[in-house]
């Protein structure tokens, strides 16, 4: 199969509209309580960070 200069597969002409339309991401860090940056859905879920979470499971306080 060859391919002209000028042809283009369907795939690519999605993946170029696709781009041009839709904005950049916007990735904004959230703080835990105690300082340290998390991910939005674990302070929805667990309401602290990974360490937070990790050290009340281990009987610790990280706050």
């Amino acid at each position: 199969m060859t391919w002209t200069v000028g042809s283009r597969i369907g795939s690519d002409m999605f993946s170029e509209r696709t781009r041009a339309s839709k904005p950049a991401p916007v990735l904004r860090p959230k703080k835990c309580a105690c300082g340290k940056n998390a991910f939005a859905k674990q302070l929805a879920q667990y309401g602290k960070c990974v360490q937070c979470v990790r050290a009340a499971q281990a009987g610790g306080s990280a706050e």
